[in-house]
């Protein structure tokens, strides 16, 4: 009975590590199927709309029920190697949605952000502002282009518009706000009082297909391959690591991944 126990004992080890295997070549395979260098890029849809949207912060308007809603999702992978008491309660992932319309003059994005601490600091338009707060991103890109946009908005109504002649190039310009670029937002709770619990915060932009075209001389249609990434930098009072979430999902936290953002489709 002795010898029968001991190699029992003897046998666990390697069963465990023989199922830890068959987990992580599952899961690598997902991974590889998802984000390896022969995937597709996912598609985002945005809905043409016959209907004025009006830019307040409530999606309120008929046109967006027609809209599909794509959810916020954490990156796949983390970004570098998180220590293990930092790793043993980790902060809950607040989430959100997020829809696409156009017309004739504008790409129109409206998003429903889960916040339990709505917070930005931020007093000026045209700077780094998810530094100071929560903030929505916006990354708008034609295949045909190396150039792109990074556009933020806040809840609390401040915006940036920078310029990127080519990833990992330098910054056209970081100086000047885009006028036509527009933002309205509502918080669903009390900005910047940590001292209580909010729920959301509701954002509608409007970016103009002018500004589109004339940084790339790329149409914004279907033929233009416009790609589009939509982000956010979530900060909650007492959370271990500011949280980012995107549609859609990236394979890590680096949202410079052009490789990765979605196929804008135009219906």
């Amino acid at each position: 009975m002795q010898a029968v126990s001991l190699s029992l004992r003897g046998l666990v080890p390697v069963f465990s590590l023989l199922l830890l295997a068959s987990c992580t070549h599952d899961y690598d395979a997902e991974f590889e199927k998802r984000f390896g260098a022969d995937a597709p890029r996912e598609k985002v849809v945005a809905v043409k709309t016959a209907a004025a949207i009006t830019l307040d912060g409530n999606l309120n308007e008929g046109a967006w029920k027609k809209a599909p809603a794509y959810q916020f999702q954490l990156p796949a992978r983390n970004f570098g190697v998180v220590m293990p008491k930092v790793a043993k309660n980790p902060d809950p992932f607040e989430s959100g949605t997020v829809k696409l319309l156009y017309d004739d003059k504008y790409l129109y994005i409206g998003a429903v952000l889960h916040d339990s601490d709505v917070v930005q600091y931020g007093r000026e338009d045209q700077a780094h502002l998810y530094q100071q707060g929560d903030t929505f991103e916006i990354f708008l890109k034609s295949e045909k282009s190396p150039k792109y946009w990074e556009l933020y908005a806040t809840p609390n109504g401040k915006r940036t518009t920078y310029i990127f002649e080519s990833r990992g190039y330098a910054r056209y310009d970081w100086g000047t706000l885009n006028p036509t670029f527009r933002t309205a937002a509502t918080v669903q709770g009390t900005l910047n009082q940590y001292n209580d619990k909010d729920k959301s915060w509701t954002v509608e932009v409007a970016v103009p297909i002018q500004m589109l075209e004339e940084l790339t001389g790329v149409k914004f249609n279907n033929a233009g391959k416009w790609t589009v990434l939509l982000s956010r930098y979530n900060y909650n009072f007492g959370q271990k690591n500011t949280q980012l979430s995107s549609v859609p999902q990236l394979p890590q936290a680096n949202y410079h991944l052009i490789e990765y953002y979605a196929e804008l489709v135009l219906k």
